[in-house]
């Protein structure tokens, strides 16, 4: 605060101005400060302080900083942000296909993970785990039943019976494992006999895969009556285009059971068309 006393003729008069710079400061402006009342020729210069007011400079830049932060529109690493904000992955995620995105990078790419029975047959992410393999007859205990009747069925729509199933595989992640199936899970059948069914006949698991590629080989494989494993001579490989193959338990029986049969393709090329499966007792 300065204080100003300046003459007025013949009286007196103690005139005060107040010029609160840091009040300025503060407050954003610069305030100047006031010329002085009265105006006296040596009074005026005592308003130079009012420079202080470039203070003001700071309230403005902080909240221009504020809107750079809206900028941040998406998530990257997501799969409808997968390497940009308006790049998604292709294809939807469903019961068999669920959408992945590498990392929350610029360069990140897109996969597909395939979930349950589900596979990746034509290999085009945009389309999913478009085919099914069920049910799951993974294991022993996971094994589809089957009961052979005491009859010989001339059909083959009982005793024997023809089977038709598929042994898919693919190159994709799957949840839940085996997260690598390139060849698919086996498939585990547990046959019953009944009687005698065809008395010209002993029990008999026979694979046909004429329509799989060449090198395509899928293995075979019978029990002994309530046996979940399997000996050497019980098993054998069919090639694709090739005659059928057959297998009978070790133990030669023809009755009771469960006899477990196991189709496994081990190589070569995959194939969606289905294998033929003969049984008979």
């Amino acid at each position: 605060m300065t204080m100003v006393l300046v003459g007025c003729g013949a009286s007196e008069e103690r005139a005060y101005t107040e010029m609160d710079a840091g009040a300025a400061g503060t407050g954003g402006t610069s305030q100047g400060g006031a010329a002085g009342v009265g105006g006296g020729a040596g009074a005026s210069g005592s308003g130079g302080i009012a420079g202080q007011g470039g203070a003001a400079g700071q309230g403005g830049a902080g909240a221009a900083g504020s809107a750079g932060a809206a900028g941040s529109s998406c998530e990257l690493g997501t799969p409808d942000h997968c390497g940009g904000c308006d790049e998604p992955c292709p294809g939807v995620d469903n019961a068999g296909t669920q959408r992945v995105c590498s990392d929350d990078t610029a360069s990140a790419t897109c996969d597909i993970t395939c979930l349950g029975d589900y596979y990746d047959l034509d290999g085009n992410p945009a389309t999913g785990c478009e085919a099914l393999d069920e049910p799951d007859q993974s294991s022993a205990s996971s094994a589809v039943a089957i009961t052979l009747p005491d009859t010989n069925d001339p059909t083959a729509q009982s005793n024997p019976l023809n089977v038709t199933a598929y042994a898919y595989g693919d190159d994709r992640e799957h949840e839940p494992s085996p997260a690598q199936r390139p060849y698919g899970t086996p498939d585990w059948w547990a046959v019953t006999a009944v009687g005698q069914g065809d008395p010209d006949s002993a029990m008999v698991a026979c694979l046909g895969i004429v329509n799989f590629p060449a090198d395509t080989r899928i293995e075979l494989c019978i029990s002994d009556p309530g046996e979940a494993s399997f000996d050497a001579s019980a098993c054998t490989v069919a090639e694709g285009t090739g005659p059928s193959v057959c297998v009978a338990p070790v133990a030669g029986s023809d009755a009771g059971g469960p006899y477990y049969v196991r189709v496994q393709q081990l190589d070569g090329t995959r194939s969606p068309n289905g294998y033929a499966l003969f049984l008979k007792h």
